[in-house]
């Protein structure tokens, strides 16, 4: 996430750079505005991967290979 973050601004910045055809502003990049949606996208994630990661370290490991016994 934070690498295509970092390309995300470089391709912002680099297309502020190229000369635009004429109606069209130059983009802006706001770090700031990344905030929130990256902080959601954290949780959410760690909170899908919590459960399955918890479950998995209560069982043996034969049983894991064997299938998921649900």
């Amino acid at each position: 996430g934070l690498g295509g973050f970092v390309v995300g601004l470089w391709g912002v910045d680099f297309m502020g750079a190229v000369a635009l055809p004429e109606g069209f502003a130059a983009p802006i990049a706001d770090p700031g505005a990344a905030l929130l949606p990256g902080l959601l996208l954290l949780v959410v994630s760690l909170g899908a991967a919590v459960w399955p990661a918890w479950r998995a370290s209560s069982r043996e490991v034969i049983e894991g290979l064997r299938g998921s016994g649900v």
